[in-house]
């Protein structure tokens, strides 16, 4: 859909996300109301002169390693050779820093939860701290066995995990830079995550997911995928844990007893739709997701239902919440930021006020390219 400027005849702006045809159109002073007779979905979008003058951030990405700041001010991506690692500054809109220590591939990125520094794993068996601001490297970790495939940190950024290629998983205080503990799985480790009392979970290419606690030394599976693990995430209190695959389900856990929560149907076995990305909202009331069919979907962790679907033009390289608003990359180089407006009720009232405080309390210094979800 399009904007155009009445007197001049001018296209201010364009509205994208709307997922089908649109059939339906409301309009009232800055704000749009769309239908399609081919989707369940009622979108409600700002079309505010400020929101309009927003430009399309687009980065250079070409490998799809991308991770950004929940702060939306830097985007880290791999380098077209390879080995090094750009730094793109939203607001002057090009690469800040070039991160060169990497010899071979990298693999993997993982930006702290402080939005400070990030952390790269590389084919030349390293794993690299570097300062995002100042494009200094800080740190480099002992050189492991094989390969770096998968890194991430626990919520408070105390330790972080890595997993080689050869299936050996490695414990690493961000404080002391040092290890702290190692385990061997024997299955090949497709995924990787770390909760705040540093017990590792680690998923696998046969849909086992795996808990080992370094305090004693015992390894517990969750089974309930039938196939290859693609994506783990735990919430901010690491209580629950979030896991899809290979098959038409995302799982969410309760990580202390070892046992699901909520199983929840995202397709059919007939149609490929494979689940690459999740994230919590704060409050834990909240799942997203991002798929292999260019939708993002909000689930109600309560019950599983599915709240919203967002079409994107482009999947998905990364993604996380802040707050209720959905920050990731996609393959087209595009910074997505979807801020989710949640009507408990029919008799409430969204108001432009209500949008524009919801906003600024995610982003008080910005309001770059961002588009209004509003769930009634």
């Amino acid at each position: 859909m399009v904007v155009w400027e009445t007197e001049t005849g001018k296209l201010v702006h364009t509205l994208e996300g709307q997922q089908a045809i649109v059939s339906h159109l409301a309009l009232a002073k800055y704000l749009v109301v769309s239908a399609s007779l081919k989707s369940p979905y009622i979108k409600l979008w700002n079309i505010t002169p400020e929101q309009a003058k927003e430009k399309r951030q687009t980065f250079p990405d070409k490998s799809g390693i991308v991770d950004v700041t929940t702060t939306c001010q830097y985007v880290v991506y791999r380098s077209d050779n390879g080995c090094d690692i750009k730094v793109w500054d939203i607001d002057d809109r090009e690469d800040k820093y070039t991160l060169v220590g990497h010899t071979a591939e990298v693999k993997c990125l993982v930006i702290t939860h402080d939005n400070k520094y990030v952390l790269s794993g590389s084919e030349d068996k390293s794993v690299i701290l570097w300062h995002i601001k100042s494009g200094e490297g800080m740190h480099i970790f002992p050189e492991q066995p094989a390969a770096i495939q998968h890194l991430n940190l626990n919520r408070n950024d105390t330790h972080f995990i890595s997993a080689c290629k050869d299936n050996n998983i490695t414990l690493w205080s961000m404080r002391e830079k040092s290890l702290k503990a190692v385990t061997l799985s024997s299955r090949p480790v497709t995924s990787v995550a770390l909760t705040n009392s540093s017990v590792m979970i680690y998923g696998t290419r046969d849909g086992i997911i795996c808990q080992y606690n370094p305090k004693n030394g015992k390894t517990h599976t969750m089974k309930g995928h039938k196939s290859t693990i693609q994506c783990l995430v735990l919430s901010d209190d690491s209580r629950m844990l979030a896991s899809s695959a290979m098959d038409p389900y995302i799982i969410i856990w309760n990580v202390d007893k070892r046992k699901k929560l909520k199983t929840i149907s995202v397709g059919s076995t007939d149609i490929q739709c494979d689940v690459n990305h999740l994230a919590f909202s704060g409050d834990n009331r909240f799942l997203s997701s991002a798929a292999s069919d260019k939708q993002v979907k909000l689930y109600r962790v309560q019950d599983g239902c599915l709240v919203t679907t967002q079409y994107v033009y482009s999947n998905l390289t990364s993604m996380k919440m802040k707050y209720y608003c959905i920050i990731g990359g996609t393959r087209i180089g595009q910074l997505l930021v979807l801020k989710i407006h949640y009507v408990e009720n029919e008799g409430d009232e969204c108001s432009d006020d209500d949008i524009s405080q919801f906003g600024s309390r995610m982003f008080p210094h910005t309001q770059r390219n961002s588009s209004c979800c509003t769930v009634l």
